[in-house]
């Protein structure tokens, strides 16, 4: 199952929702200084899997992920119904390489991202298709 901070209280008179805290760091923040490691890999792909079989599309933007520790917790609220032209192997996959792709997601956002960092695109594509292969089928 997709790890999440559990609910504490839902008051939907007041429409809202308190989650309890994890202490972590989020991903998009953590890859700035560090590689993406086949832990990493192996859950993403794992919770991408259980979100297809449960139905569910969920956002597989850096930004709504977690590490603590080295579990990967999904912290966004959001989700939707499965839809397959949104899946994250078509659509986000290669944002959680070193790809060209994760270079222009950080600039997006204002930030520099290290060049040195990317690999060739040979490189991206065979390490995509490995930890696919590995984790997702």
């Amino acid at each position: 199952a997709v790890k999440q901070p559990k609910i504490k209280l839902i008051d939907k008179k007041q429409g809202y929702i308190v989650r309890e805290f994890v202490e972590g760091i989020n991903l998009f923040d953590y890859i700035l200084d560090n590689d993406f490691n086949e832990s990493i890999y192996k859950q993403v792909f794992l919770n991408s899997y259980y979100a297809r079989v449960a139905g569910l599309n969920l956002n597989f933007d850096l930004k709504s992920w977690l590490l603590v520790g080295d579990d990967l917790y999904y912290i966004n609220l959001y989700s939707e119904k499965y839809e397959r032209e949104k899946d994250f192997t078509k659509n986000e996959i290669r944002k959680w390489f070193f790809s060209e792709e994760l270079r222009k997601y950080y600039e997006e956002n204002g930030i520099i991202f290290d060049k040195t960092r990317l690999k060739d695109e040979y490189s991206v594509n065979k390490e995509m298709v490995l930890m696919t292969c590995k984790y997702y089928m």
